[in-house]
């Protein structure tokens, strides 16, 4: 193989960036809470998603938040095959003065950066990673319900 070649196939775009976050948002109305005490884990999702592409030869691509729709995998993608995966959700609440909270997004987004590391994923910036997932949880605030027995379950993909 000639020489730099292998560094033009894997890009050297080590993380994406918060500041060129851009959002495209769905008008959408949450559910009437009062309406249904107890709702069931994951029956309902918020309208918008938080994506971010990644390939061999662009590296990390602008982050976006977006509508919510079904993700689309290559047939060869490895995770389907040999289950090369990261895992490390974290969950938002909303305390007794209605203020948005994370658990310990700093362990997670460590965690889940470093899982990334060991099974040979792209990784990322920690800090990069949580203002994203802050202005994501600040667009979907009206979908956590300010009760202790309900949170906003924050899943990576």
């Amino acid at each position: 193989m000639a020489p730099g070649r292998l560094t033009r196939f894997f890009s050297t775009k080590k993380t994406f960036k918060f500041a060129k976050l851009s959002k495209t948002l769905y008008p959408s109305v949450p559910p009437d809470f009062s309406r249904t005490p107890s709702l069931k884990f994951g029956t309902i999702h918020t309208p918008h998603m938080f994506q971010v592409d990644w390939s061999a030869e662009k590296g990390w691509e602008a982050p976006v938040i977006k509508p919510f729709e079904n993700l689309s995998v290559h047939p060869f993608n490895s995770s389907i095959h040999y289950a090369i995966t990261a895992f490390d959700a974290m969950k938002a609440y909303k305390d007794s003065q209605g203020k948005l909270r994370l658990f310990r997004p700093e362990e997670h987004a460590s965690r889940f950066r470093e899982s990334c590391e060991r099974a040979s994923l792209p990784t990322f910036e920690v800090k990069e990673f949580l203002e994203c997932l802050y202005e994501f949880v600040r667009v979907e605030s009206d979908w956590v319900r300010q009760d202790k027995n309900f949170s906003l379950y924050l899943r990576p993909v």
